[in-house]
């Protein structure tokens, strides 16, 4: 339906809610998912399910602000994949206090997972679109898979913006 078959997929924060809902949804359009989160025990078993089904993705642990282990991820993914079509940044953590309660620590723990996974996403494509590239996202805003969105701005631009 998304024409999805065979690329490769990497999404971070993958072992439950949103993250693993994504891992899901790109595997079974056919996509190679390639998942990432800091706590590979959950991540291990949340996948258990889809790998029963026959999806194909593969599991990694990784901390999302440690730069040595993304260069080891696109390494590896890059050599046995051949690359990343498309990246996921989807991990990100939330401190369940008000600000007079939270730590400093935590505060830097939520700003670096957050950031991290933000510079990370922000690569321009460096060309101009071609219409047919920008026609798909309005068919997707247009479509029932859009139905939870209200008030968004969906910025197609190849990463204009961002550089």
């Amino acid at each position: 339906m998304y024409g999805l078959q065979h690329k490769i997929v990497v999404i971070t924060g993958a072992a439950k809610g949103i993250g693993l809902a994504a891992t899901e949804a790109f595997a079974v359009e056919g996509a190679v998912v390639i998942v990432t989160d800091i706590d590979n025990d959950i991540l291990e078993a949340s996948l258990q399910p889809l790998l029963a089904k026959g999806l194909r993705i593969e599991a990694h642990q990784q901390d999302v602000v440690d730069e040595l282990r993304w260069e080891s991820l696109v390494e590896d993914v890059t050599a046995r994949h051949g690359g990343i079509d498309i990246l996921v940044n989807n991990a990100g953590i939330g401190i369940l206090s008000n600000v007079e309660t939270s730590t400093f620590e935590e505060w830097r723990r939520v700003m670096a997972v957050t950031l991290a996974a933000g510079v990370l996403s922000k690569i321009p494509m460096k060309r101009m679109a071609k219409p047919r590239e920008i026609a798909p996202p309005m068919l997707f805003l247009a479509s029932e898979d859009a139905s939870y969105m209200t008030g968004s701005e969906l910025i197609v631009d190849g990463g204009y913006l961002a550089a």
